[in-house]
């Protein structure tokens, strides 16, 4: 890919040739298979998470976005949104049956590892207390308002990945969590990076830091989730029954509290409106030669309405048809007293001192809703095959993937952004690209570059 290559002609790179989906000769693989099973049938969803996609990128390759590139990794991240999300055992094993049954039952994900709890210590030992009653009360813990580098820090300010807060229409902050598949816990735990010379001696002995890829026939590889969550209210209007939901107990610590004094919201009714999920994924063949990560990007349909739309009879979560005069895309600014922290209110609306004009919260729109037509057509095939779940309310935003080789890498598209974790950066974003440039920690005078994850700037 070049690098100089402007954003705006990316953007219309993709819609031009995503465009051409019908006329473009299919790639070598089945183009919409709903579950990852190259031996058997294509037609009925699974639990089977991808591991990896049947296309063979090659060393000097350079990013056209055409469709029959781009289409087998939105398909991979489809295949591995219904795995993730579907029902599991207390033990995170996915549940017979389809994805519609036990609807109550938390998803496979939610089993995995908190960050917290990799790198713990003294400071967050209360935080683990309160995580650990949570769940032994069935309900989710949820502490941060930010997907930060040490955004599990309960002293860290509450702040999205732009730096800002995202508040929906009832006046209340976006809450946000993260999550560690098994092969990425056990790599960081083995090799013991969740202390600062526990990463400076790994990298010192093997002068690089790379996650562990897929590996057929079953190994998922290095996995990371980032999941937004909003408070819901059906007596304000919300439709929780257009949600996957979960019961939750809210943690939000006196350093962000109006009054100075720790929150804590029990049994509160929690909705998901986004998820990002980061995978190592190595070639068909195994080889390593040309590693890539691929990074999926889901959000609610309700989020936000696009750019070119007035917001229609929708009740959006981020958007509010009756502000006729509201900014769009436009962060909440800091009150005087607020020492550069976001503060909650002891009482729901929790942000209400931040609306606009008192009465609305942030006003986002989807900047970028006609950049991927061709994963818009998948989307369509994927929710009328979820029809009669919740997850048919969800859509692919896009699919950014990552391919190192001898000529260098290159990350596509050049723009990734949803609503609900980049809202005022969506022009501007790129996921891949952010955590190439800044997922680093300097130990000992050494900048040490931690494989695009942000978690290790938490290492004691």
């Amino acid at each position: 890919m070049k690098t100089t290559l402007a954003t705006a002609t990316a953007i219309a790179v993709v819609v031009l040739a995503c465009g051409r989906l019908a006329t473009v000769p299919a790639p070598s693989s089945t183009p919409n298979c709903f579950c990852f099973n190259p031996a058997g049938s294509c037609d009925s969803l699974c639990s089977t998470l991808p591991i990896n996609v049947n296309i063979k990128v090659t060393t000097g390759y350079f990013s056209h976005l055409a469709p029959d590139d781009q289409v087998p990794f939105d398909v991979f991240s489809w295949q591995t949104f219904a795995a993730l999300n579907w029902p599991s055992d207390t033990s995170g094993n996915p549940l017979p049956g389809p994805i519609t049954a036990n609807a109550t039952a938390p998803r496979v994900w939610e089993y995995y590892t908190d960050p917290a709890q990799l790198f713990s210590s003294n400071a967050n030992a209360p935080l683990l207390l309160r995580m650990e009653s949570a769940q032994s009360r069935g309900q989710k813990f949820l502490y941060m308002d930010a997907k930060m580098p040490n955004a599990f820090d309960p002293l860290n300010e509450f702040l999205e990945s732009d730096g800002f807060p995202l508040i929906d229409r009832n006046l209340n902050f976006v809450l946000y969590e993260i999550r560690v598949n098994p092969d990425e816990a056990t790599f960081i735990q083995s090799n013991h990076l969740n202390t600062k010379q526990g990463i400076y001696n790994y990298y010192q002995k093997e002068k690089s830091f790379s996650f562990p890829a897929s590996k057929l026939p079953n190994t998922a590889g290095a996995m990371e989730i980032k999941a937004a969550w909003r408070l819901l209210d059906s007596l304000k209007g919300d439709q929780p029954s257009r949600f996957y939901t979960r019961r939750a107990t809210v943690f939000i610590p006196g350093e962000n509290t109006v009054s100075g004094n720790p929150l804590v919201i029990e049994n509160a009714l929690v909705g998901l409106v986004g998820m990002h999920v980061i995978r190592q994924i190595a070639q068909p063949d195994g080889t390593l030669q040309s590693q890539r990560l691929i990074w999926s990007s889901f959000e609610h349909v309700d989020n936000s309405p696009p750019v070119n739309s007035n917001g229609g009879m929708t009740t959006w979560s981020f958007f509010n048809n009756d502000c006729t005069d509201c900014p769009i895309n436009i962060a909440p600014q800091l009150l005087p007293g607020d020492n550069k922290q976001y503060k909650w209110d002891t009482v729901a609306p929790y942000a209400a001192r931040y609306a606009y004009n008192g009465h609305f919260g942030s006003q986002v729109k989807q900047l970028l809703p006609s950049a991927f037509a061709c994963t818009d057509s998948l989307n369509q095939q994927w929710q009328a095959k979820l029809q009669g779940s919740v997850w048919a309310n969800y859509r692919l935003v896009g699919t950014q993937w990552f391919v190192s080789g001898e000529q260098g890498a290159v990350n596509t598209p050049v723009i990734l952004a949803k609503t609900a974790i980049e809202s005022y950066m969506q022009g501007t974003s790129s996921c891949i690209s952010c955590h190439q440039q800044f997922a680093k920690v300097i130990v000992n005078g050494d900048t040490i570059a931690t494989d695009f994850s942000f978690l290790f700037g938490a290492a004691q």
